[in-house]
């Protein structure tokens, strides 16, 4: 395991990355690896958790961060995660943290210069960025992070003088340049850069950086240059210079992008790189729009100076119908190299020989805008040391030797916005912020399509951004508003399909038929009706050629594949283009590969719905981790393609894959998402009675799931009348379990108790022993307050069943509702090792509504023995969790049981707030009896606060 400091906090276990959890999770692992093997005190680690501000609260909850922490670094037995006198101490060896196997590799005894530049460049290559930089630590961490970054910045100072002592003048400069921009107070930085220049023949550039240092420390801090520096100067000025015959040197490079955003990483990684040793030879590559051509010359034009002996540039119109020939590029550069007048060879091998003999030896950078593809570039190449190279073009260029690849992605949403003010003006971006966020969002963020919306807006000033950004909102017409002049989204992408042979062109077109933007292989190969192999190889053309990107491999080994929204409208303009009856069945087979690998899957998770259907599994077994992940990546997907078969009227395959999803949504908290997908089925199958009664039913089961025990009798009662209309027993008796555990929420306990006598007869008729042992839970439960013997020999009777039938997450669930008898009768202790054991093997198996309820039940026992501190712990971490799944039922009891605690404190005016609170969820769940609790609650609370 390793915790990686230097850049983003992450944790990676296995060489894979793993959730560390939220903000103030990562905060307290970064505060507690940036002391490793020294103790921290929690008021420290209060102060970076919370950013300078820890809440009252702040104690409990650090406690309760530390043991989900130790969970995920204690995986590595050599790392501890410790209290310690009042605070916490990481225990972990120097390998297990970056910055502490840093700060061991700069440290070591000095070596010989050859052997140091191996050292301390295996420790720079530790850092990923600045040190924790994408989490906020406050006041309390900044002297460690100081420490760090003046570490960082003398290691450099120390390889860049072993690497002088090894004689590389010229290959460090142009390093040097970006370090002393990066930290340009440090003096000895700039006198290593003075060195290596004057080592390199670069005497007048030396003397000038000498110069700007001796302003920039007069100006900024009015102080005279270090003696280390004055020393480097002078070293200068007693060298002899002997300087060459003057010849030509071409400045071809076209003017820069005034208004250049963002990249700025990518910018100071192209420097280095094109300054390095050797003949470097560099190729950007992305999308059609991306920003290759700007970038490259943004590049170019800050290294006007390392290349003293010129810039070249030429446009290979590798994106055109018709690209540029190597033989006509060569005869462009041969003459910018040698005048007007200069004779050019004929043959393509001799003007190839003539170029590299010309700019043999000498510091030129040579620019190769919009190349075709590898052949086109080769014979542009020069063969010697001095020269660089740099390639834009959309496809890769792989098989070029030795180079080094840059792949170009869109921008962020802070530098998208950025570059749209800088085109708009920041006036009217700050004036309507919400909009031109919008308008960065429809635009994808590609610099193409964000320059030409900001082009638009700065033709027309008086219009709002408001008004583009809602033409932009219709996906029919946005590739229509995303052109102007010369600039269009939709030209530049089928300029890039015309390289194409017919079968990537056939798989772009097809992939316009699915909303989703990204797909795993066998859907693409599904679309494509061939095997996946070879729908790869068409897929692959497409990544290649920058109209798809290779994303990932999931966690069943699937490659996956991501299109950019703007080109997804592109393909699916394609797609409308295909025949009518292609679409269906290309469509129909990936509806029918999503059915058949949920149905698999289903097999490995619980059953979210109370009486299951046929076919879902009644328990969890080896996998269920894995399914539920799979679930979360393809989510997006499967909802998908339920609205593809409501469009296409197939409701048949609708109903059975929604049916099927049930448990995974209950297993991962389905909330708004489930609802919507489950009443567009209920109301495309209004007319199909049999389709209708299942979809019913599956409401009832969510609304159950999210407390909504209002809308979930509803759905019971429709499903109960439709299975009486058709005479489904079986389904009819479903139903009345559902409405029986809805009395029991409400306290209707005997009209509760009716459905389940009649539910039980109908599975002991039809041996259902599952649905009898699911049918006695409840029938305990309508007994808990007033017959508990009826109650324990239904739990009883119930637990004989599951135990035979083998399901240990109903041996679980039936053991929560035992433990809720014994906190009838006040037998609080006893109901906790009940719940105790309960909730361990529900978190083993992912159940996140389980885990909700049980800490709930666990905090109103605890609050039960006066334990006031930990019930508060348990019910908030239930609370937290309700509101993620969005259960009014769960969130409203809890926030009442919050209210009932605080009074109990005799803090009935802190108790308002959340007994108030708890009223609006209560109504909403439909929970009358707990309702005119939190009332009774409330008005006694608020009699006590007032006498106070």
């Amino acid at each position: 395991m390793q915790i990686r400091l230097l850049g983003p906090v992450e944790v990676r276990v296995g060489g894979r990355a793993v959730a560390a959890g939220g903000p103030r999770r990562l905060r307290l692992l970064a505060a507690l690896a940036l002391s490793a093997n020294h103790p921290v005190s929690a008021h420290r680690l209060a102060e970076c958790v919370w950013d300078g501000e820890p809440p009252a609260s702040a104690g409990p909850n650090l406690r309760g961060y530390v043991a989900a922490l130790r969970k995920i670094i204690e995986v590595d037995p050599d790392v501890r995660l410790l209290a310690h006198r009042g605070g916490y101490q990481l225990v972990a060896p120097a390998s297990a943290i970056d910055a502490q196997e840093f700060r061991a590799r700069v440290a070591e005894t000095p070596s010989p210069p050859d052997e140091a530049v191996g050292r301390l460049r295996s420790a720079l290559a530790l850092w990923r960025g600045e040190p924790c930089e994408d989490v906020r630590l406050g006041p309390a961490a900044e002297p460690l992070l100081t420490e760090l970054s003046d570490l960082h910045a003398l290691a450099v100072e120390e390889l860049a003088r072993a690497r002088l002592a090894l004689g590389e003048h010229g290959e460090l400069a142009g390093e040097l340049r970006a370090w002393v921009a990066r930290y340009p107070l440090r003096e000895r930085l700039r006198a290593l850069l003075i060195t290596a220049l004057s080592g390199a023949g670069r005497q007048t550039e030396a003397l000038q950086t000498y110069d700007d240092a001796r302003r920039m420390l007069a100006v900024e801090l009015g102080v005279e240059p270090s003696a280390e520096l004055q020393a480097a100067y002078q070293q200068v000025l007693v060298k002899d210079s002997n300087p060459a015959a003057p010849r030509r040197v071409p400045r071809q490079l076209p003017a820069d992008t005034t208004d250049f955003t963002g990249r700025a990483e990518l910018v100071d990684a192209l420097t280095d790189l094109l300054t390095g040793p050797g003949l470097p030879l560099v190729a950007i590559s992305g999308p059609a729009g991306v920003g290759k051509s700007a970038l490259a010359l943004r590049a170019a034009h800050l290294l006007r100076q390392s290349f003293s002996d010129g810039q070249l540039h030429v446009s290979l119109a590798g994106a055109t119908a018709r690209p540029r020939t190597a033989y006509d590029a060569l005869g462009e550069l041969l003459r910018s190299l040698g005048g007007a007048g200069t004779v050019v060879p004929d043959g393509l091998d001799e003007r190839a020989a003539l170029f590299r003999e010309r700019v043999a030896d000498r510091r030129i950078l040579i620019v190769l805008d919009d190349a075709a593809d590898a052949a086109q570039v080769r014979p542009l190449l020069p063969a010697t040391p001095g020269a660089a190279v740099l390639v834009t073009g959309r496809a890769r260029l792989a098989e070029l030797p030795g180079v080094r690849l840059v792949d170009l992605d869109v921008l962020s949403a802070t530098e998208a916005g950025k570059l749209l003010a800088r085109i708009v003006g920041a006036d009217r971006v700050a004036a309507e912020p919400g909009a031109a966020e919008r308008i960065v969002e429809r635009t994808g963020r590609l610099p193409l399509a964000v320059r030409i919306a900001g082009a638009r807006l700065a033709a027309r000033p008086a219009w709002p951004l408001r008004l583009l950004a809602e033409r932009l909102d219709d996906e029919r017409g946005r590739l229509d508003e995303l052109a102007i002049g010369d600039l269009d989204v939709r030209a530049s992408v089928r300029l890039s399909l015309t390289g194409l042979t017919e079968r990537p062109r056939t798989a772009f077109r097809l992939l316009g038929l699915l909303p989703g933007r990204e797909q795993p292989a066998w859907v693409l190969a599904a679309l494509l009706d061939e095997p996946e192999r070879e729908a790869v190889r068409a897929l692959e053309s497409l990544v290649d050629a920058h109209l798809l990107r290779a994303s990932t491999v999931d966690s069943e080994g699937q490659l996956r594949y991501q299109l950019h929204d703007l080109l997804w409208l592109c393909a699916a303009e394609e797609a409308a283009g295909e025949a009518e009856a292609g679409r269906i069945a290309a469509q129909r087979r990936v509806l029918d590969g999503w059915i058949e690998r949920v149905e698999d899957r289903a097999a490995t998770v619980p059953a979210s719905c109370l009486i299951p259907r046929a076919g879902v599994s009644l328990d969890p077994r080896p996998g269920r981790a894995c399914a539920a992940e799979w679930f979360s990546t393809e989510k997006r997907n499967l909802t998908d393609a339920v609205s593809i078969a409501l469009e296409r009227g197939d409701l048949v395959r609708a109903s059975r894959l929604a049916g099927r999803l049930d448990a995974f949504w209950q297993l991962t908290g389905g909330g708004q998402e489930w609802e919507r997908m489950q009443s567009a089925v209920r109301d495309a199958t209004a007319e199909v009675p049999e389709l209708r009664m299942l979809a019913d039913r599956s409401l009832g089961d969510m609304w159950c799931e999210r407390g909504r025990i209002a809308e979930a009798v509803e759905s019971f009662h429709a499903a109960l009348a439709t299975a009486h209309e058709l005479g489904e027993e079986h389904e009819a008796a479903c139903a009345e379990v559902g409405l029986a555990f809805c009395h029991s929420v409400r306290k209707e306990t005997g009209r509760g108790r009716e459905r389940v006598e009649r539910a039980l007869a109908a599975f002991t008729a039809s041996g259902d022993r599952h649905a009898i042992a699911q049918t006695l839970k409840i029938k305990a439960m309508l007994h808990l307050d007033t017959d508990q013997d009826v109650a324990r020999e239904a739990i009883d009777r119930a637990l004989r069943i599951v135990a035979e039938l083998g399901q240990p997450l109903n041996e679980v669930n039936l053991t929560h509702t035992l433990a809720l008898l014994d906190t009838r009768r006040g037998a609080f202790e006893s109901a906790l090792v009940h719940l105790r054991g309960g909730l361990r093997r529900i978190r083993e198996i992912g159940h996140p509504t389980g885990e909700a309820y049980t800490l709930f039940a666990i905090g109103e026992n605890e609050r039960g023995l006066g334990r006031h501190r930990e019930a508060k712990r348990c019910i908030d971490a239930a609370l937290e969790i309700f509101l993620e799944l969005g259960d009014s039922r769960g969130a409203g009891l809890a926030t009442l049981s919050s209210g009932q605690l605080l009074a109990d404190q005799s803090m009935h005016a802190a108790a308002l707030e959340p007994l108030r609170r708890s009223l609006a969820l209560l109504r909403r769940a439909g929970l009358d009896e707990a309702h005119e609790r939190a009332h009774r609650e409330l008005l006694r609370s608020t009699l006590a606060a007032g006498s106070a």
